[in-house]
């Protein structure tokens, strides 16, 4: 039988203060260092004052899936390069403008979509129900013409319409459901013979039992972006959060990109593996392995890294094996320097050896034919940046 006396009473109570205390200040500070990371971003958006190079962000963390949201901040060029359709769609409506990589670790991410979530604007209480109930289901469309001559002087007129929607906070939000596809359609000339083409982009049932991502449990088609591995399966990944500094992902499934080449048992599957020094750094090991007529087709391993000593500096980077080639398919890292207040100096260092990174090849848009054997690729720049104020950003760089 448990004894309460007053003294023990008084440190529960103790206790409770503590941590709400401490939680408190935690999200304010996230909040402040997400402000100041966010300055970087102005000459490029606004949050509640319309379009400007990119999107208003204004409520933006509700009508996009958070671990997306940080994906693309943190590199979007990757997304845009793998087929995403949400970062395709906003290159094509923002004049095909792509999105530099900011160069911002996964906290400062998460400290600036905290500074966003911060500055809604306060509305009465029957508002605050309608926008509950919208954020239960939410329709995206959009129309898009694409009008061309080819060499032979034939003229093609293609019609895309693509479709997105979502339904959130399904089982007191612990289950969300995401889906989005297209459909093209030939005005002019067919292609391939076919006058109608469609694609289901994305089929996606997400569980998790937090109201954050400890654990994050995805069925169905989805993009994977774990170290080494960026695809698009029809399967199922895991992510689990064992410990605030510690985890791992997992995935497995059929390849989207090969699931029409004729070969029989494609199969995918793989993981990360990381270890973090809170807002400093952290360290991802990755592994991939594909099968094709149950036979070995694709076995690549990675290692991925960010480092944050101090605030003025940010080092970041990856190095991918190809297992079967016993080479290295590339090198890639970036140091951010922010000596003072609206100045940043960054260098460039990228070595690609295409025989061993397309020596298993998946995508007829990842295979290029007219490489030589032998062929690489290394790139070597400097770029520094200066902001001079909310509307002007001044750019130089050398590659």
């Amino acid at each position: 039988m448990f004894n309460f006396n007053s003294r023990r009473i008084f440190y529960v109570l103790q206790s409770i203060f503590l941590l709400v205390f401490f939680t408190s200040e935690s999200k304010a500070s996230s909040v402040d260092r997400g402000k100041v990371i966010f300055e970087k971003c102005l000459p490029c958006h606004t949050i509640g004052g319309g379009k400007n190079v990119g999107p208003d962000l204004k409520g933006v963390t509700e009508r996009r899936e958070r671990e997306w949201l940080i994906n693309f901040i943190l590199s979007p060029q990757k997304m845009i390069r793998s087929g995403d359709p949400i970062a395709s769609s906003l290159v094509k409506e923002y004049g095909n403008i792509l999105m530099p990589n900011p160069g911002l670790s996964k906290e400062e991410v998460v400290a600036v979509l905290s500074y966003i979530e911060s500055q809604k604007v306060p509305v009465e209480q029957p508002a605050v129900r309608i926008e509950k109930s919208l954020r239960e289901l939410g329709f995206l469309s959009g129309t898009y013409l694409k009008s061309f001559e080819d060499p032979r002087n034939n003229k093609h007129a293609t019609i895309y319409e693509y479709v997105e929607m979502e339904s959130r906070n399904l089982k007191e939000g612990r289950v969300n459901l995401y889906f989005a596809g297209w459909l093209a359609a030939d005005l002019r000339n067919r292609s391939e013979n076919k006058k109608y083409r469609d694609e289901l982009t994305y089929l996606l049932l997400r569980y998790s039992p937090y109201k954050d991502s400890r654990f994050l449990l995805n069925i169905g088609r989805h993009y994977i972006f774990e170290g080494v591995a960026s695809e698009q399966i029809d399967g199922i990944s895991i992510t689990k959060e064992i410990r605030p500094w510690n985890g791992f992902s997992i995935f497995s499934g059929m390849p989207v990109e090969t699931r029409f080449d004729g070969r029989k048992g494609d199969y995918i599957y793989g993981g990360r593996l990381f270890q973090k020094i809170k807002e400093k750094a952290e360290l991802g090991i990755s592994y991939l392995r594909e099968d094709n007529d149950e036979s070995d087709y694709r076995e690549e391993s990675g290692l991925d890294f960010w480092l944050s000593p101090i605030k003025q500096i940010n080092l970041q980077g990856h190095s991918f094996y190809n297992n079967m080639t016993g080479h290295w398919m590339e090198h890639s890292y970036s140091l951010h320097v922010f000596p003072v207040e609206k100045f940043t100096l960054s260098a460039l260092f990228t070595h690609t050896n295409y025989d061993d990174a397309f020596s298993a090849r998946t995508l007829n848009a990842f295979s290029p034919d007219f490489l030589g054997k032998n062929e690489k690729l290394t790139k070597i720049g400097v770029s520094t940046e200066y902001r001079t104020n909310s509307n002007l950003t001044a750019v130089l760089d050398f590659i």
